[in-house]
């Protein structure tokens, strides 16, 4: 192979990459963590209406395995992840503050 095919090659790897990582980001991943308390239907409630109306494509998995919650690291619940991040803990969440921190991702 010549040195340009090669640039080419590269160049087309990278483009793939990309693809791959925009279309990753279109697909918003959402876990609701809990062990099925009152709280944790709650969280789950106010996560489905903010994401019922909105366009953006959405994959909402409710977690609930001890082996799971110990991998995420989770220590209070219920908890929210958003694309890893967590961005509820515990049972003093509002509502309020859920749906703010949703409508920023």
């Amino acid at each position: 192979m010549s040195e340009g095919q090669d640039k080419n090659k590269s160049e087309n790897i990278i483009m793939k990459e990309r693809r791959i990582i925009t279309m990753k980001k279109d697909l918003l991943n959402v876990k609701v963590v809990g062990r099925g308390c009152d709280k944790y239907f709650e969280l789950l409630g106010i996560v489905q209406k903010a994401f019922h109306n909105k366009k953006q494509r959405v994959i909402i998995e409710e977690v609930n395995n001890e082996k799971e919650i110990s991998r995420l690291g989770i220590r209070q619940m219920p908890a929210l992840l958003v694309d890893g991040r967590m961005v509820v803990q515990g049972t003093t969440f509002e509502t309020g503050m859920v749906m703010n921190a949703l409508k920023e991702m």
